[in-house]
Formats: C-alpha cells, structure tokens, sequence
C-alpha cells in the first residue's frame, strides 16, 4: 500500500505527524495543569496523533507574526515548533523532488 497515493489524500498530514513526532520530547513549554489544558484545547478524541497535526496546524497557519502567541497560548515551545516546521518543509521538498507528491493547495 503506497499512503502517498493520491486517493488517500493524507500525504500531508503524515509529514506534518512525523515531524512533529520527531520533535515531540522537547514540545512543551512547562509541566503539569497548564499543558493538560493546552491539549484539551486542540485535543482530537481520535488520539494524539492527531493532537498533533492539530498543533502543528495552528503554529504553521498562524503565520509567522502570530506563532508565538500560538505557542503561549498552547504551552508549546516556539523552537520546537519551528524545527517542527522545518522538517515538515524539508520532507515535502524531498517528497516533490521524487515526484511522490502532489500539493492541492
């Protein structure tokens, strides 16, 4: 099963969870009651992977003026957040220059 065919269409979603998997022990910002409700805020019932994207999601479309409000808002490390980011862009131009995937957007 190749998960980069484009009738899945979640090529996007799995670059966004393995960066921030990569990233994911040096993600918060604190311990305790803050980050447990930081995680009910974005929290997906389906599990934490998909807590994840959904971090991911909102530090990348937040734009690059209102990311650290982003990250204080939901306890996450700025820093962590960017090499999150920066992985995701570095796996995408991989995956383009193999002509694995395709961007609708």
């Amino acid at each position: 099963m190749n998960s980069f065919d484009p009738k899945f269409g979640c090529s996007k979603e799995i670059l966004m969870l393995v960066s921030m998997l990569e990233v994911q022990t040096e993600l918060f910002a604190g311990h305790g009651l803050g980050i447990l409700k930081a995680k009910k805020k974005v929290g997906a019932k389906e599990g934490d992977f998909l807590t994840l994207i959904n971090f991911f999601l909102r530090f990348h479309h937040g734009g690059v003026n209102d990311r650290k409000r982003i990250c204080g808002e939901y306890k996450l490390r700025h820093s962590t957040m960017e090499q999150a980011l920066k992985i995701y862009d570095e796996l995408v131009g991989q995956i383009k220059r193999f002509n694995r995937f395709k961007d609708k957007s």
